[in-house]
């Protein structure tokens, strides 16, 4: 897998990252913060980049990596579960 592009969002107490996949895919790693007051997930596919965050030059860490592609495959699991049991109903 291949990220593209990374932006960064960053307030006081804050740090949230969109990770530009090479097929257009937007991957949004939300702050803990965030999480714990608007019950979100920490990882999601996002159709755009939020206002207020900038480009940075720096590649994704190992641990970014692993996160995404198991972020990827769960989501992708779950689709084909879906897949599945709307077929069932046809």
């Amino acid at each position: 897998m291949r990220i593209n592009k990374i932006y960064k969002f960053e307030s006081e107490n804050e740090t949230e990252y969109v990770f530009i996949l090479k097929d257009g895919r937007k991957i949004i790693k939300r702050s803990d913060q965030k999480i714990e007051k608007l019950n979100l997930t920490k990882w999601e596919e996002i159709s755009f980049i939020p206002e207020g965050f900038q480009k940075i030059e720096r590649k994704a860490t190992d641990k970014e990596i692993k996160e995404i592609e198991k972020f990827i495959n769960k989501s992708q699991e779950s689709k084909s579960f879906w897949g599945k049991l709307k077929n069932i109903f046809k």
